[in-house]
C-alpha cells in the first residue's frame, strides 16, 4: 500500500488501530475480565457452595465493553444480569452487585465467609491491562491485519 502522505498514512494508521480497538482488543479485554471472574471469584470460593440460591455464574455472563473513544474501553457489567438470582428479597431493588463482589462491602452476613471478602477481578483486570496486556492486544491485532509492529 502506498501513501500520497504522511497524513494519509496517518489517517490510514489511527483507522486500523481504531478498528483493532472495537474488535480484537475488546473482545480480548473481556475474556481477560471473564477470566479474573472464573479466578478471583468463583475459584476463591469453590468448596463452599450456596445454600440460600443456585450458583449461577451470571456474573460472567454480564461482562460487555464498549469504546469510547481512541485510547478508553469501558467496560460494562450489567447487575441485572449478574444478580438475576437476587438471593434474598425480590421486591428489594438491586444492589450494584458486581461492585459488592469486587470489595465485599456490602454483604448482609457479619461472619468472614470467604463469599463476603473481597475478590477484585476488576481491579486485577486492570493492573493486568497496565501491566502490558493492553498493548500486547493492540500488537497482535495490527499484526493480524498485516502491520509489522514493535516493541
Amino acid at each position: 500500500m502506498e501513501f500520497k502522505d504522511l497524513k494519509e498514512l496517518e489517517k490510514y494508521l489511527e483507522k486500523q488501530i481504531n478498528d483493532s480497538l472495537k474488535t480484537d482488543v475488546k473482545t480480548k479485554t473481556g475474556i481477560l475480565i471473564e477470566s479474573h471472574i472464573a479466578n478471583d471469584v468463583y475459584a476463591k470460593t469453590a468448596p463452599w457452595e450456596p445454600k440460600v440460591y443456585n450458583r449461577t455464574f451470571n456474573l460472567i455472563e454480564s461482562v460487555s465493553g464498549d469504546m469510547i473513544s481512541n485510547d478508553e474501553l469501558k467496560i460494562y457489567i450489567d447487575d441485572n444480569i449478574a444478580q438475576s438470582h437476587h438471593m434474598y428479597n425480590k421486591n428489594q431493588p438491586l444492589e450494584p452487585y458486581a461492585e459488592i463482589v469486587e470489595t465485599g462491602i456490602g454483604y448482609d452476613f457479619d461472619k468472614p465467609y470467604p463469599y463476603n471478602q473481597p475478590r477484585p477481578f476488576f481491579a486485577n483486570s486492570v493492573e493486568e491491562l497496565k501491566d502490558g496486556k493492553a498493548k500486547e492486544y493492540l500488537k497482535d491485532a495490527l499484526k493480524k491485519r498485516g502491520l509489522n509492529v514493535e516493541g
